[in-house]
């Protein structure tokens, strides 16, 4: 088998993930190699692994940003009544390991009764994020006493979380 056929091979064989990580590390040898040739430096082994894994993960952030907005730009709505909103925010940087969340907390009159901002070092996935973010509504509406709560976000399996009158158990 000539080193077609084996690369020809490779990548039917392999999963997409798989043939990514093959590709961006064939990459990385040969770009570790000219480096070496034209400027006298080169890379551990780890070095070159290293690389590859972050070059795959800011691959990997790249397609997850790519986000679509569907249907029209909601205007926020006071609460009913009593009821108290608590709205948040989340961002992520993968590439970074950080994340942001925002929280604000109103009633009818729009006044706002709470506002949290947060920096999170060393989160690794949006799951994190999202039960970081759910973890601070929930101080939130602790720490103000609150019973009669709405809760709006842009993460759905959030918003799900804070408004169960149940315990959790997951």
């Amino acid at each position: 088998m000539d080193c077609f056929e084996w690369l020809t091979w490779i990548f039917r064989s392999y999963t997409k993930s798989q043939q990514c990580l093959f590709g961006c590390g064939l990459w990385s040898i040969w770009l570790d190699k000219n480096r070496n040739l034209h400027e006298g430096k080169t890379h551990s082994g780890i070095g070159v692994a290293n690389f590859t894994k972050n070059y795959v993960r800011e691959l990997d952030c790249l397609i997850e940003r790519k986000t679509t907005f569907v249907g029209k730009k909601e205007i926020w709505k006071p609460p009913n009544g009593q009821s108290i909103k608590i709205n948040f925010d989340a961002l992520f940087d993968c590439l970074g390991l950080k994340s942001t969340s925002r929280i604000v907390a109103r009633n009818a009159n729009e006044e706002v009764l709470a506002f949290n901002s947060h920096l999170h070092m060393m989160v690794g996935t949006t799951f994190d994020v999202e039960a970081l973010t759910c973890f601070e509504v929930v101080l939130t509406r602790i720490d103000l006493g609150l019973t009669d709560v709405i809760v709006e976000g842009d993460s759905r399996s959030i918003i799900n979380k804070c408004n169960k009158r149940l315990v959790d158990k997951s």
